[in-house]
């Protein structure tokens, strides 16, 4: 048979126990401020492994107006064109990454994206 078992402890808090760790290490001022450090890169963690799954998914991805200079976001398009997605390039200029685009068109956005929406809604 199938035997369940209760958890008896709460679900770990890796921000809390990050403060618990530096004020046990000796650095209690400099605790407040290293948890807050601590959960912005946690979250930004988090967000980027969201990011990740969503472009290892995608069949198309464009990149609208940007330097392409900037990482993270500067390596999305590598992670699209390496899982086998369409990249396009709409931009007043090219980017500093635009040679990871199969495609780059170069103009003012307001100018090419309502083209290219266009264009996808008819194929």
């Amino acid at each position: 048979g199938v035997t369940l078992t209760r958890m008896t402890q709460r679900p770990r808090d890796p921000i809390r126990e990050a403060h618990r760790q530096w004020v046990a290490h000796g650095w209690a001022d400099a605790a407040d401020g290293m948890a807050m450090v601590t959960s912005m890169i946690r979250a930004q963690q988090l967000l980027m492994e969201r990011i990740d799954a969503a472009l290892r998914e995608c069949d198309m991805f464009v990149s609208i107006g940007t330097s392409g200079a900037v990482y993270p976001a500067a390596g999305f398009v590598q992670t699209a064109r390496y899982v086998g997605a369409r990249t396009l390039e709409l931009n007043l200029d090219r980017s500093a990454g635009s040679t990871h685009f199969h495609e780059t068109r170069l103009g003012r956005a307001g100018d090419l994206v309502p083209a290219w929406v266009e264009e996808m809604l008819i194929s």
